[in-house]
C-alpha cells in the first residue's frame, strides 16, 4: 500500500508523488520487476517525455533531495528550507555522516554540510531548473500538468541550497543576503498559495503557511 502523510502540513504537494505510488505499484503487481529502466518507462509512459537529459535531470533532483543527516529525520534540505539561524543544522563542523544517492542509488557517506556544499548542489539545481523548462514547453509533454509543481520543487531546493551557502560554515551572513532570503521566500509562499489552490480545498495550507511565515520572520 502507498500512503502519502501530511504531518505537519503538506509541504510537498501530491504532484511530487506519483513516481513513487507508480513505483511501489509496480513492485506490489511484480517483485521481480525490472527497476533500473523505471524512471525512462515514467517518463515515457506518464510525462509523455522521452529524453535522455530530461531523464538525468530527474535523476539528479531526486539524488540532491535524497539528502538526509542524521539524527534529523527525512531530507536534510526540508529543515534547512524552513530553519532558523540559530539551528544546529547550519553550524555543523568538519566531515558529518550522511545517507546520500548517487545516479539513484542510496549510499552511505562523509560530507562537509557546509556553504561550499550548498553552492555546488545549486550549480547542479540551476542545470536541472533549466531542463525542465525546456521540456515542459513541448507540444503534448505532461498531460497531467505535473511539471509546474516539479520546477516549485527545484525553486524551493534551489532556496534551501542558497540559504544553506549564507547562514552555513563559511557563508556570507550579512543583514543584505538575509533580506533577500526573506523576499525569496515570501516569492515561494505566493507560488505555493497558487498552486496548492488550483487542485486542493484549503484544508492544512494554513499550517504550511505558518511555517514559511515563522522562517521569513527568523531572518529579521
Amino acid at each position: 500500500m502507498n500512503t502519502d502523510w501530511g504531518d505537519g502540513g503538506h509541504f510537498n504537494f501530491m504532484e511530487y508523488s506519483w513516481h513513487g505510488y507508480l513505483f511501489g505499484a509496480e513492485q506490489s503487481w511484480n517483485t521481480r520487476a525490472e527497476t533500473d529502466s523505471f524512471n525512462r518507462r515514467f517518463n515515457a509512459l506518464f510525462l509523455g517525455i522521452r529524453d535522455r537529459a530530461f531523464e538525468k535531470a530527474f535523476t539528479t533532483l531526486g539524488d540532491i533531495s535524497t539528502l538526509s543527516l542524521p539524527p534529523w529525520y527525512q531530507s536534510i534540505w526540508k529543515h534547512v528550507f524552513f530553519g532558523t539561524p540559530s539551528d544546529a543544522w547550519f553550524h555543523l563542523q568538519g566531515p558529518q555522516e550522511a545517507v546520500a544517492a548517487r545516479l539513484g542509488k542510496v549510499l552511505q557517506t562523509r560530507l562537509q554540510f557546509n556553504a561550499g556544499y550548498g553552492d555546488k548542489c545549486r550549480q547542479r539545481l540551476l542545470a536541472v531548473r533549466r531542463e525542465f523548462k525546456r521540456v515542459s514547453r513541448r507540444s503534448g509533454a505532461d498531460p497531467e500538468g505535473i511539471l509546474p509543481y516539479w520546477i516549485f520543487a527545484v525553486d524551493t531546493l534551489l532556496h534551501a541550497t542558497r540559504k544553506l551557502s549564507i547562514l552555513g560554515p563559511g557563508g556570507n551572513n550579512t543583514p543584505r543576503n538575509r533580506r533577500s532570503l526573506q523576499r525569496e521566500m515570501a516569492a515561494l509562499l505566493e507560488q505555493f498559495d497558487k498552486l496548492w489552490h488550483a487542485r486542493n480545498r484549503h484544508s492544512e495550507f494554513r499550517i504550511t503557511r505558518a511555517a514559511y511565515r515563522r522562517a521569513i520572520r527568523s531572518l529579521d
